[in-house]
């Protein structure tokens, strides 16, 4: 039993590096399953054994990613800290994030990642309104990628410290 979770694990990862690495160079949406299976050097029914379609693969990698993020002890002591962290955890898997949220043009990877924020950093809101802190943190996070997207295009001209004070600047006078 051991032996067969490796090997689905290993499957699973040879999928994915193979959409990754196929995203480099073509548009997701125009990737077939049969692009991947060459790539991944395994045949369709290997593939259709671990995932239904493309999206199942790309929705896999984005949780993959958001799974990694650093969670910070303590945090709620120290935001600066955990956006910083986040910052740094971006700059670190650049090539994974470039192709993630430069190169596609589905949102859905950043409805992800605005969930996630939403749920770790929401008892940090001193909003009592619970609805006006909910459009408070979208309208943040969403900026927040905006910039992020343009700090990745850029090549990380800002160091992270920088960057990160910029950011929390930005989100203090949004949300005050």
């Amino acid at each position: 039993m051991k032996g067969e979770n490796r090997r689905v694990a290993m499957t699973r990862r040879m999928i994915k590096e193979a959409l990754i690495f196929l995203m480099e160079e073509k548009d997701f949406a125009k990737i077939s399953i049969s692009d991947i299976c060459t790539k991944a050097d395994i045949n369709r029914s290997t593939f259709y054994s671990h995932y239904k379609d493309t999206r199942q693969v790309i929705s896999d990698i984005e949780d993959d990613i958001i799974s990694r993020f650093p969670v910070i002890e303590g945090y709620d002591k120290d935001f600066r800290l955990a956006i910083r962290s986040i910052f740094a955890f971006i700059k670190e898997n650049s090539e994974l994030i470039t192709i993630m949220v430069v190169k596609r043009r589905d949102d859905s990877f950043m409805e992800k990642i605005i969930k996630t924020a939403l749920t770790r950093y929401e008892h940090l809101s001193t909003e009592s309104n619970e609805e006006r802190m909910r459009l408070n943190y979208i309208f943040c996070v969403s900026g927040i990628i905006g910039i992020i997207r343009e700090w990745i295009s850029s090549d990380f001209e800002l160091s992270i410290d920088a960057f990160t004070d910029i950011v929390l600047s930005l989100a203090v006078k949004v949300t005050t």
